[in-house]
């Protein structure tokens, strides 16, 4: 296989269909893709999903490809690379991500899987089926990546005009209730300032006030000083 053949994900996707997972953000290309695209899942049974995963790209493999697991306490990756390329990968999330600049409960990850529906992606009569997000939990899941992600990474901004669009108005409310239900932002941390932080404060304090002694010297005199800091003593 070259690398830049595709592999037919429809097996894969038909051997999935009594599991309980959900693609999140999958792509309007399925089952096609692009190379070097990753696919993202939720499952219960992550290991379970690893094992059919690497079995049906086993099944393809031929000269010059091979396949790559990464497991850890988080999620796993595995990849099929090709001519020593990832051609694509399978990313297997265990847990929701953590993110920096929100906050999401947990239990969201349960809410995808137990909410995920039905999308055919099919052109046949076969009607192949995969399980995706609902349009709340989608919404939800993208608008956490944005904020996440905007102010660094401005491929992200995509993500709020879809977001604008994907929740029909009669859906709004019970979105933005399920929102606030699940996130919420980080408190900011006091951080106590170290003495050299401390030092470097009181230098710029005390050279700044030179400066203005100098000032008022120059324009006004050793008077005009003298009656500037009896004022500052009085208040």
């Amino acid at each position: 296989m070259s690398c830049k053949l595709k592999v037919d994900l429809i097996p894969l996707f038909k051997a999935l269909s009594k599991e309980q997972y959900v693609i999140i953000k999958p792509s309007n290309q399925l089952p096609d893709y692009t190379i070097g695209s990753d696919i993202d899942i939720f499952s219960y049974d992550s290991e379970k999903m690893i094992n059919i995963i690497t079995s049906f790209l086993s099944n393809s493999l031929v000269h010059k490809q091979s396949i790559e697991v990464k497991d850890s306490i988080e999620k796993a990756h595995i990849d099929l690379i090709v001519e020593e390329q990832i051609n694509i990968r399978f990313d297997i999330y265990k847990r929701m991500p953590k993110y920096r600049e929100i906050l999401i409960k947990d239990s969201f990850y349960t809410s995808v899987i137990e909410s995920s529906v039905h999308r055919n992606i099919s052109q046949n009569s076969d009607g192949v089926i995969i399980k995706v997000p609902s349009k709340v939990d989608d919404f939800i899941l993208r608008y956490v990546e944005y904020h996440e992600f905007y102010a660094h990474r401005p491929d992200k901004l995509k993500h709020i005009e879809y977001i604008k669009e994907i929740i029909p108005s009669e859906e709004h409310r019970f979105a933005f209730d399920k929102l606030h239900h699940y996130t919420s932002f980080p408190k900011p941390q006091y951080r106590e300032k170290t003495r050299r932080e401390k030092w470097n404060e009181k230098i710029v304090y005390y050279s700044e006030l030179l400066e203005k002694v100098k000032h008022l010297y120059k324009t006004g005199g050793l008077r005009t000083v003298v009656n500037k800091v009896k004022n500052k003593l009085v208040c």
